[in-house]
């Protein structure tokens, strides 16, 4: 279902007769848009590989700016890298800032960046498979990438949306509910699909690590902000 198909679904079931009624073609395409962002967000279900070159003794690297949660991190020779957190690093902080070596784990390190420990005695390559959150806009004549079966939840997005902006809110209530209810749907077959066998050498991690959800449940405890 391409998003052009997708606005003129929405512009049927919000009972829009052509480009003359409440909305413009551009703003169905924009709550599109975000529509796939919230989706992505929530059900993590686009993942993709990352492949950086490291220099001997670099052990700093930038997380991409569509990045999301870990899936995997390898080292050169298919060695695979232990996610974690600077305060779990903390105790042994002597080692992992300053011991050198061939990396064992990949640390998150100042939100954007992560850090690899031991520091790599040699030069090497970071292979880094994650799930991400689209940063470039469908155009009309793209393709969201959701199975086939729940390619028309975008349109449950857009309609709710649309009839509380009409403030038709009974309508926008409805569709806002079929929404949620098979966003979660999909939540629990992308979290399926994510224990099957990747293409990452056919293995996955035993472990997902997201760090600012971590965080930002540490600060909540801890009564911070």
């Amino acid at each position: 279902m391409t998003v052009a198909e997708i606005v003129a679904e929405v512009k049927v079931r919000i009972d829009q007769d052509g480009d003359a009624g409440f909305f413009s073609d551009a703003d169905l395409i924009s709550l599109t848009n975000e529509a796939y962002r919230d989706i992505t967000r929530f059900c993590e279900s686009l993942e993709k590989d990352s492949t950086t070159s490291v220099g001997s003794y670099d052990s700093l690297q930038s997380i991409p700016a569509d990045f999301l949660e870990s899936r995997q991190m390898r080292w050169s020779t298919n060695r695979q890298l232990y996610v974690r957190s600077e305060r779990e690093m903390d105790w042994d902080i002597n080692n992992w800032m300053f011991e050198t070596g061939t990396p064992d784990n990949a640390i998150y390190f100042n939100w954007n960046q992560i850090r690899l420990s031991p520091i790599p005695q040699s030069a090497g390559t970071l292979r880094f498979r994650y799930a991400y959150v689209p940063s470039t806009d469908l155009t009309s004549t793209d393709e969201p990438s959701l199975p086939d079966v729940f390619a028309s939840i975008l349109v449950d997005y857009v309609c709710a949306h649309g009839f509380a902006i009409m403030k038709e809110y009974e309508n926008a209530e409805r569709k806002w509910g079929d929404y949620l209810v098979r966003r979660q749907d999909l939540k629990r077959r992308s979290k399926q699909d994510q224990m099957t066998p990747d293409t990452m050498d056919n293995q996955r991690p035993v472990d997902v690590f997201n760090y600012p959800l971590w965080d930002q449940g540490y600060r909540n405890r801890a009564g911070r902000r």
